[in-house]
């Protein structure tokens, strides 16, 4: 999936930098996920909270704005 996740990302929206950054960090072991909050039992503000307290970045808001 790496191969062509840059390009599904920009098509949805998120830049062009970012998404070479997600691809990289995939290529290097890292993990993407991706959650649906209408089945997750949480809210959208909660999952984010998470992950952003774990280290995670979301394709909606800029890596380097996230909080790590």
């Amino acid at each position: 999936m790496a191969g062509g996740l840059t390009g599904l990302l920009t098509k949805h929206g998120v830049s062009e930098e970012d998404a070479g950054y997600y691809e990289q960090r995939i290529n290097n072991g890292g993990v993407f996920l991706s959650v649906d909050t209408s089945t997750a039992g949480l809210s959208p503000d909660q999952v984010r909270d998470i992950l952003y307290r774990n280290g995670g970045h979301s394709s909606s808001r800029a890596k380097m704005d996230a909080a790590v």
